[in-house]
């Protein structure tokens, strides 16, 4: 392992090295003075799907706003949904709607828990693990986001800030105020009651040069198994504003409000039982009786308010050079309800109070200078905790359904978690070849932690808990460390002719920890730790930040209407992470002491066989197993090595096509996943399956006093596919208990908006 990091260290000086080389051509290219445009790399749009790169030599895709429309499902508020006809990802949610917590989505087998999501490049939507079960992982309505690019393995140096990037990179892009005055109303009806309304107002110039923009959106549906229901409130603002002829200023606000019941998952037994178990969910009614009442399902929800505010000052430098701070500020405040068979020794329901807030700053300098550009810039990030979970109460229920306080269940104080990340980028185009290279320097400093034995504090908020002098738990008590890696990134294109292009990508990253899960394992099971002499450090020292390393090879072919995109990855994998069970303490808890590896290929293929007919083609295949056997604290040998990740299909698929006549647009598309596994042992086995969904628009331009008309029908799992769609847990469980989701029935939803 020494060896390895060595040569990856050695890897960073030929990367500056790189970097260094291409500045000597910088004297031989036209000049270039510096706009106030952000540095894209040329791309070329497809009408409907996905838009595709040229010279980039990263696994990149981008979405637009015709593509966020058509694939960006009915509620238009889960940008996760838009990526799903790309190759190696798998996205599922509990709804239609993607309304419903937790979502789910999988990029060449590395779920959300690895995987960074910004804004603007930005990390807003808090800790990519944490969002999924809040209500941060959908800040933004998607009527305002100018394009979603997803970054497959290897990031650039410049992209991917945040606790996680291991799993790639999904950067929405705000769509920024109209030059003119417009308004915009989107309403929509369907199925369980679904309905949203969303509204945008864009002011157009003013005199004095600002342009503004503000938008309103309700979301609500029912369930569709079970009792309860799904709701989301959203309200948005936009600035942007000329400070001089070198300056310019842009402010970007977020309200955001969402509660929800939560679906049940089911057990695998019940799994493979589907037509029996396929409307299974929390029950409707109470029965007098704990054991059964902590799964009512009013005792099953969320209720999270969250506030964001984030924006850049740019200025240019001389004739080439370009500074920018990027602030941002978010928190959030709210609940979770969830019932247990077993909480402080009895059945009893857990109320997870989650206050926390997240801010930092990207300072950053472009210099350009013909069709080169040099990056560099600094990152730094303080965000609260949880994670790990500092304030968990727990309830009793009474015969008549009343909840009554019985002690906390964890109470913690805590430090900060904190980054400091200096990167630098250079992109240089040469003739025929395009160069890219960069290293960013991650330092980052985990939170330290002490747990308090709540038992005699009474049910009161968190911050007067500690004015009954809790004592400390000794063997609670977690240290915070330091954590520092160099993560350098390599790219090349060379475009031999103009229709065929070859590329390599390498780019190291980066996972944080899963310290919550030990946090809350050991806190549930400290007895049978102590009996064993273990402590919360003990476990804590034997995590580490999962490090992955990416390679990609891939070319771009396109010729007249058509393109081909052949790629094949390979990742390696250290410090990686086990959820593992452990029979002599008869517990689950998680360490990062393993290894794996990950290969695999994909291929996009699209093009126009037939006037105003598009299509579009993936396909991938993707084996990722761990490298060694697991053995646990207490000694025992988990047969691991060779196993496939959890909820990783080795083979996927997907179809999708348009089809225009008169004002009319036909869309269907297909997706085939292949069979799973549940678990990292391989035994709980998930049948493959075939979804098929249906879009139909009508589209005119210039109606009387509407510029643009739009009405459409779009209907999800069009022949009622009964299947297994999200299974909850994670890539790194051994002999756990994973949830799995019924994937949601047909699902219909009439749409109709104007633009004025």
């Amino acid at each position: 392992m020494m060896k390895i990091r060595g040569v990856f260290r050695r890897a960073v000086w030929v990367v500056f090295l790189v970097c260094c080389l291409p500045l000597s051509s910088w004297g031989g290219e036209t000049e270039k003075k510096v706009t106030f445009d952000e540095i894209i790399v040329e791309g070329e749009k497809d009408a409907e799907f996905y838009q595709k790169k040229k010279l980039q030599p990263n696994t990149e895709s981008t979405v637009g706003q015709k593509g966020i429309k058509l694939f960006g499902g009915s509620s238009q508020t889960d940008p996760l949904k838009t990526l799903q006809l790309l190759p190696s990802v798998n996205e599922h949610s509990a709804d239609a709607f993607g309304l419903a917590k937790p979502q789910s989505i999988k990029i060449r087998g590395k779920n959300s828990y690895y995987m960074g999501r910004t804004i603007d490049g930005l990390p807003i939507t808090g800790e990519p693990a944490f969002s999924s079960s809040s209500g941060g992982s959908d800040l933004i309505d998607m009527e305002n986001m100018e394009s979603i690019s997803l970054y497959s393995g290897g990031i650039p140096a410049d992209r991917g800030l945040g606790f996680s990037n291991a799993g790639g990179v999904v950067d929405m892009t705000m769509l920024r105020p109209a030059e003119e005055f417009t308004t915009k109303i989107r309403q929509s009806v369907g199925s369980y009651d679904f309905t949203r309304t969303f509204i945008r107002l864009d002011s157009g110039k003013l005199p004095w040069g600002s342009k503004l923009f503000s938008s309103f959106s309700y979301t609500s549906a029912d369930k569709w198994r079970g009792e309860g229901n799904q709701r989301r409130l959203n309200g948005e603002l936009g600035l942007t504003q000329k400070l001089s002829d070198r300056g310019r200023l842009e402010l970007f606000g977020v309200w955001h409000d969402t509660e929800g019941h939560d679906y049940r998952p089911l057990n695998y037994t019940q799994a493979k039982q589907l037509s029996d178990f396929y409307r299974y969910d929390y029950s409707k009614t109470l029965t007098g009786t704990a054991a059964k009442d902590v799964y009512y399902y009013d005792f099953n929800r969320s209720d999270f308010t969250d506030k964001a505010v984030f924006g850049k000052v740019e200025f240019a430098i001389g004739r080439y050079g370009l500074l920018s701070f990027k602030p941002y500020y978010w928190r959030e405040d709210g609940y979770k309800l969830s019932g247990s068979g077993k909480l402080l020794g009895a059945p009893g329901i857990t109320n997870w109070r989650i206050e926390h807030e997240t801010y930092g700053g990207v300072f950053k300098y472009d210099l350009t200078y013909g069709r080169n550009n040099l990056a560099f810039g600094y990152w730094y990030q303080e965000s609260e905790a949880p994670p790990p979970p500092t304030a968990q109460k727990a309830y009793r229920v009474e015969p008549d359904g009343a909840l009554t306080f019985a002690g906390w269940s964890l109470l913690a104080k805590h430090s900060r978690h904190k980054f400091n990340s200096p990167f630098i980028n250079l992109q240089s185009h040469i003739g025929p070849l395009f160069l890219s290279g960069g290293v960013r320097y991650l330092q980052y400093r985990e939170a330290s932690f002490k747990y308090y034995d709540g038992s005699t504090v009474p049910d009161v908020s968190y911050d007067d808990a500690f004015d009954y002098n809790p004592s400390v738990f000794p063997d609670m008590v977690a240290n915070g460390r330091t954590f520092r890696e160099w993560l350098p990134s390599l790219g090349v294109s060379y475009a031999f002719r103009d229709d065929i292009t070859l590329r390599a990508n390498y780019g190291r990253g980066y996972a944080r920890h899963n310290w919550g899960s030990v946090a809350s394992t050991y806190s549930a099971n400290r007895a049978k730790f102590l009996a064993a002499g273990i402590t919360l450090q003990d476990l804590w020292e034997e995590l580490q930040p999962e490090i992955s390393d990416h390679f990609d090879l891939g070319m771009r072919y396109r010729r007249g209407a058509w393109y081909v995109e052949p790629t094949v990855f390979y990742g390696i994998y250290t410090h990686k992470q086990a959820n593992i069970y452990d029979s002599a303490l008869n517990v689950t808890y998680h360490q990062s002491t393993q290894e794996a590896h990950s290969y695999g290929a994909e291929l996009s293929v699209g093009g126009t066989p037939l006037e105003n007919f598009d299509v579009f083609f993936s396909t991938s295949y993707n084996r990722f197993t761990f490298d060694k056997d697991v053995r646990t604290a207490a000694g025992k040998l988990i047969r691991a090595k060779g196993n496939q990740v959890q909820d990783c299909p080795k083979w996927s698929a997907k179809l999708g096509a348009t089809y225009r006549f008169w004002d009319m647009a036909v869309s269907p598309v297909v997706r085939y996943s292949g069979s799973r596994y549940g678990d990292m042992n391989n035994t709980q086995h998930i049948p493959s399956h075939v979804v098929a969904d249906l879009t139909l628009a009508y589209e005119k331009v210039s109606i009387r006093h509407i510029r643009e008309f739009t009405t459409g029908i779009s209907l999800t799992n069009l022949f009622d596919k009964k299947y297994i769609g999200m299974i909850s847990g994670s890539e790194f469980a051994f002999d756990g208990s994973p949830g799995y989701y019924q994937g949601s029935p047909t699902t219909f939803v009439l749409s109709l908006s104007g633009k004025f």
